[in-house]
């Protein structure tokens, strides 16, 4: 297995699937992007490079392309690639977040910013989306009816967040979204090649943290797709000596977490103390409330969206609060390395949540995945675009089964060219 510190640090100029989408679309809708403002509220990974310059290819001018980097993805590299594409640097918005400020608040201010000037503009607006920034800035913008909108959401935090608030659900019947989320490719090809890369860099953590590699008892909140492919290797390979304990609030994960042959339940119901604890339910799923499940010296790492999983900015206040005198929240000494460990002295035990409360495997650099296996994502997000700048229907849209189709079947012919064996196409 690749480890997740040795992917290659480089650029990409090209995937193969993304250039036989753009070389099939081309033959039938030369220009399908002509005219239209492109936002991407995207992750900037090196597989990401290639995708404005494909919007581009298919009718996208280069001043219409606009991209919102997600914080603790953004890369130089990722920003140059694209200027070089001919994207002009005031279009590509690079962040300033610290620590101390409320992650998902923070980013639909910045979503509002970019949208208030396009949707000024009068032309119609894509969105490529990931977590439902778009939605949230467009309740405080209320754009005209007569705008022309549509959005490409990839992420199941992003359902998860229009199922809290129904003014994000509202604001989703007025204008088509392409669910990328609950799509096939996303569902049942994805969650593996997520498993994949969080478990190598679970090794590095445990080769940086001997406490990791120590590890007896794991708590995992959440068993959906990504839970359960990530506790099935975990559990076979990378902590093969630790117990694992399934946290989880919906009946039928519980029971299949069961007959997996793990202890499950109710997060309430959970006996402790646990030395890992690995977040992947894309929402709240920790506070400062569960402390008393933890070991000392434990560690909290997520491995969902944003930073949601371990309620950091909860535990930063109840830490800063002068009446919590046996608290303390360490943090880095700049608050703009958002990368860096948050220490906590919480009432008797230390705690450490990894990655300043970010997924693990997402920690800033260039890679996050071997690129025969991450480009899935990027071409699955332009198939979706594609369909979405001509979809008639508002409100939550499937992606097409056809385009579903070729997805599977062009990934599963990449995989067999570059000798790797997803489990989905295994004989």
């Amino acid at each position: 297995m690749v480890r997740f510190r040795n992917l290659p640090q480089v650029p990409i100029d090209r995937l193969p699937m993304l250039d036989a989408l753009v070389a099939a679309e081309s033959t039938t809708a030369s220009q399908p992007f002509h005219g239209w403002q492109v936002l991407l509220i995207q992750h900037q990974f090196n597989n990401q490079i290639p995708l404005p310059k494909a919007l581009i290819a298919l009718g996208a001018k280069p001043s219409d392309v606009h991209w919102l980097d997600i914080p603790y993805t953004a890369h130089p590299v990722t920003v140059a690639e694209v200027e070089r594409a001919g994207v002009p640097l005031s279009n590509l918005h690079v962040h300033d977040l610290r620590l101390d400020q409320d992650y998902d608040r923070y980013q639909v201010a910045r979503a509002i910013d970019v949208l208030r000037p396009l949707l000024a503009d009068g032309r119609p607006v894509l969105v490529l989306d990931d977590g439902a920034y778009a939605l949230d800035a467009l309740t405080t913008l209320q754009p005209d009816a007569a705008v022309r909108l549509a959005i490409v959401e990839q992420t199941t935090r992003g359902h998860i967040k229009c199922s809290l608030r129904p003014e994000l659900m509202a604001m989703a019947q007025r204008f088509p979204v392409v669910d990328v989320a609950r799509s096939r490719p996303k569902q049942r090809l994805e969650p593996a090649i997520i498993a994949h890369t969080i478990r190598a860099a679970l090794l590095d953590l445990a080769d940086a943290r001997p406490e990791v590699a120590a590890a007896r008892r794991c708590l995992v909140l959440g068993y959906g797709t990504i839970g359960r492919s990530l506790v099935e290797v975990l559990a076979r390979e990378a902590l093969p000596n630790c117990t694992f304990v399934i946290g989880e609030s919906d009946p039928a994960a519980v029971a299949t977490a069961r007959s997996d042959g793990f202890v499950a339940g109710d997060l309430a119901g959970v006996v402790g103390p646990f030395d890992l604890v690995i977040g992947a339910t894309g929402r709240r799923s920790f506070g400062p409330e569960n402390v008393g499940m933890l070991a000392d010296h434990a560690i909290l790492v997520s491995v969902s969206s944003g930073s949601v999983e371990f309620a950091r900015e909860e535990f930063a206040a109840a830490a800063l609060d002068p009446e919590q005198a046996d608290t303390l929240w360490r943090a880095p000494a700049d608050l703009h390395a958002i990368h860096d460990d948050i220490e906590l002295d919480w009432r008797g035990r230390r705690i450490t949540i990894c990655n300043g409360g970010f997924p693990l495997n997402l920690n800033g650099l260039l890679a996050a995945a071997p690129v025969e296996l991450i480009q899935l994502t990027t071409t699955t997000m332009c198939s979706a675009a594609l369909q979405a700048v001509g979809e008639s229907r508002c409100g939550w849209v499937p992606l097409g089964s056809e385009r579903e189709d070729w997805l599977m079947q062009a990934y599963a012919d990449h995989l067999r060219i570059h000798g790797y064996q997803h489990p989905v196409f295994a004989s």
